[in-house]
């Protein structure tokens, strides 16, 4: 794969927080899932809509840096069949 460049290296750090983000956001979901019946619908509804924009807009971000997230898996893959 080569030396990154310091734009690279910015972009994969960028993808890292994305990533940990959609993490987040998909365990607060499940949080939310598993509260059930202790928290009123519409509560529920409302924060629900709210973290799956979040999550969208997160998804939406990876998109952008799909390039880097190629690069770096191909590298990957390089070096694991060296």
């Amino acid at each position: 794969m080569g030396r990154m460049t310091d734009y690279q290296r910015q972009d994969l750090s960028e993808v890292e927080a994305l990533l940990a983000r959609r993490q987040q956001l998909n365990g607060w979901l499940e949080k939310l899932e598993a509260a059930g019946s202790k928290t009123p619908l519409s509560v529920r509804d409302r924060v629900r809509a709210d973290y799956q924009g979040r999550l969208a807009q997160v998804v939406e971000g990876l998109r952008s840096h799909s390039d880097v997230i190629n690069n770096t898996l191909q590298g990957l893959r390089t070096q694991a069949e060296e």
